[in-house]
């Protein structure tokens, strides 16, 4: 056992101390994930033993120095070693033993841990009732301590180990035939910080008050240092707001803690679901079993999809590349999406024609990586050839989030921004040619049925004139904001920097998010817009899928603002396409559409009216509604 410290620094047995013991739990639980095979979760029989032999050792010399908590971290980590051996009887010896110690201690976190590790075993056994009432108190217990951490990162960093509760707790419900309760422990545990809802200007501490004000002076430090070419203090600002960012989030965190997001009821739900409304709700299980739940007023089914190694690779593959941005060549995006049709039966349920036969609208919450799937342009039935063809699609975050209120402003009222020339300095913008057009054609479409709209064109739409109605607050008194510009992807690093471009600056989402709206419908008439973070930042190194599939990017800053819905692009748009797409659907907008039937309509007509080539999905189908809450009529 050379790996422990005590033998590389000639270790006697009875000489060791608390924080010796602490380190070697530490280096045991790092050599245990190095051995680890992570294809099959088992270790070879020779790193096997010599971890027990460790693991043995350790839990003696805590026992003798009395560090009860350190004992409790060394039998999860040795029953963890006996799991991948497959000695499940030693294991859940061993988290027994865990479990009495725990009774005189308090710590909740441990707790939780091997209420994990026990509902594992028992998974594995097919003792439903016995991984129900395990998981049932594991997250009882994570619940209780998931929101003392206030900063959006950390929470998802916090669930990143407790995850196989919420995970385990659906698999069972479902085993089970509990669909209500497997709904339930899935909710919790997708997309959760966006149901904390948008910054108010009402009832602000002055701590609040005095950090948002900071934050405000660093992002025109940040503008400064861009407009100046500053690539040395640049870093050090950007740091600056991230940390000012989290602050606040801790601040409003702890101003509303007793507002603790609403827990999701399925019967509620069910209720408020419109009679033409159906839905489809993703949920990971592992990565290998994909969840796939339809509900609609009448009935609820769920199935679970087996899912191949090479299949999940092919799935990765595809999504990584939509999300990577990796080329704003055409062709290249042409013939990517030409793989749509293989996936069909892999995410979709082969009932989903027949069950949706009195449905004209289809609400979507995909989870992690098929947040960058495009459903809308899947193969429906010999009359249709895309989904969206026949049903009006609109993608939820979660389903919790439809139980959210949301008020309307009582007379619509339009802000445009559209910017064909770009000077920002450092990047080289194309230009946009006919995105000025664009503003100036849907603002007046507004005008002719006398409604108030707003346009900014060129180098109207600067920085300067955005933070002039930030600042005097009149952006909140617009139903409707549209932006025809460029748009930079999401970062696994920092998504919520996802950037809009102004005519000379950048307008990230850290800034938008602190804006007040309430607007009904924001749309984004720029490359990648709609994108969501799928990874969170690196942890060790190593950058996985958010746990937590919380929400971050352009749609989440302009949901943490106060917008009801966002029409944005999963990749870079043609410009001509756009323009067409997005002129007809304003018009069936104010003409009395809902914004996911307006948006189905006019790209069903650009369909039926385009070239041959000008028709396949890369032109039509980045387009897609997004939306928090139970929305209204907009018009």
């Amino acid at each position: 056992m050379s790996f422990l410290t005590r033998k590389q620094i000639g270790y006697a047995h009875g000489l060791t101390s608390s924080n010796l013991l602490s380190l070697d739990i530490d280096r045991l639980d790092a050599l245990y994930h190095v051995q680890l095979d992570q294809e099959t979760g088992l270790l070879k029989d020779d790193a096997a033993a010599e971890l027990l032999e460790a693991a043995s050792e350790l839990e003696t010399e805590a026992r003798e120095l009395n560090a009860l908590e350190l004992l409790a971290a060394v039998q999860i980590r040795h029953a963890d070693i006996l799991l991948a051996t497959q000695a499940l009887r030693e294991a859940i010896v061993e988290l027994n033993k865990t479990t009495i110690l725990l009774r005189r201690l308090s710590r909740p976190d441990y707790e939780a841990a091997v209420c994990d590790r026990l509902a594992d075993i028992y998974r594995r056994q097919h003792d439903w009732n016995a991984v129900l009432q395990l998981c049932a108190e594991g997250i009882s217990l994570v619940e209780s301590q998931r929101y003392n951490v206030s900063a959006q990162y950390l929470q998802g960093t916090y669930l990143r180990s407790r995850i196989k509760l919420y995970a385990n707790g659906v698999y069972a419900a479902y085993k089970t035939g509990q669909f209500a309760l497997m709904l339930k422990y899935a909710e919790l545990s997708k997309a959760r910080a966006i149901l904390r809802g948008p910054l108010r200007s009402d009832g602000q501490t002055p701590e609040e008050q005095q950090t948002e004000k900071e934050f405000k002076r660093v992002c025109r430090q940040i503008d400064q240092a861009r407009a100046l070419g500053d690539d040395h203090v640049l870093p050090k600002l950007l740091l600056e707001r991230r940390t000012l960012w989290d602050l606040l989030l801790m601040q409003r965190a702890n101003d509303r803690a007793a507002d603790a997001p609403p827990l999701f009821d399925l019967d509620s739900f069910i209720e408020q679901l419109k009679k033409e409304e159906a839905v489809l709700y993703y949920y990971w299980l592992n990565e290998r079993q994909l969840l796939v739940v339809y509900l609609d007023r009448r009935r609820i089914r769920a199935e679970i999809k087996d899912i191949s190694d090479a299949d999940r690779q092919s799935l990765r593959t595809f999504t990584d590349i939509i999300l990577g941005n990796f080329t704003r060549d055409r062709i290249g995006y042409l013939q990517h999406l030409n793989q749509l049709k293989r996936f069909a039966q892999l995410v979709l349920p082969i009932q989903l024609p027949e069950w949706t036969r009195q449905s004209r609208s289809l609400l979507i919450s995909p989870h992690k990586m098929l947040h960058a799937f495009p459903f809308q342009a899947l193969p429906w039935d010999e009359a249709h050839d895309y989904l969206v063809q026949r049903l009006a699609v609109t993608y939820i975050p979660n389903l919790s989030s439809r139980l959210l209120k949301v008020h309307s402003l009582p007379r619509p009222r339009l802000l445009a921004l559209g910017i064909a020339e770009y000077r920002v300095p450092g990047k080289d913008f194309p230009p946009l040619r006919r995105s000025e057009e664009e503003v100036v054609e849907i603002a007046g479409q507004f005008k002719e049925l006398n409604l108030d709209a707003l346009a900014l064109a060129g180098h109207q739409a600067s920085e300067k004139a955005l933070r002039k109605l930030v600042d005097r607050d009149e952006l909140s008194q617009f139903s409707h904001l549209h932006f025809s510009t460029h748009g930079e992807s999401v970062s696994s690093d920092n998504p919520m920097e996802s950037n809009l471009v102004l005519h000379e600056t950048l307008l990230d989402g850290l800034e938008i998010a602190n804006w007040r709206l309430n607007a009904e419908l924001v749309v984004l008439s720029a490359c990648c817009s709609g994108q969501r973070a799928i990874k969170g930042r690196p942890v060790g190194g190593i950058v996985t899928e958010l746990p937590g599939d919380d929400v971050y990017g352009l749609q989440a800053a302009f949901y943490a603002a106060g917008a009801q819905r966002v029409l944005g692009a999963m990749w870079p748009v043609a410009q001509d396409t756009a323009h067409d797409i997005l002129s007809e659907f304003y018009r069936l907008l104010l003409a009395g559409r809902e914004p996911e039937f307006a948006l189905q309509e006019s790209v069903c007509d650009y369909i039926v009216k385009a070239g041959i080539n000008s028709r396949k999905p890369y032109f039509w189908a980045p387009f897609f509604i997004s939306a928090v809450g139970q929305p209204t009529a907009t018009v």
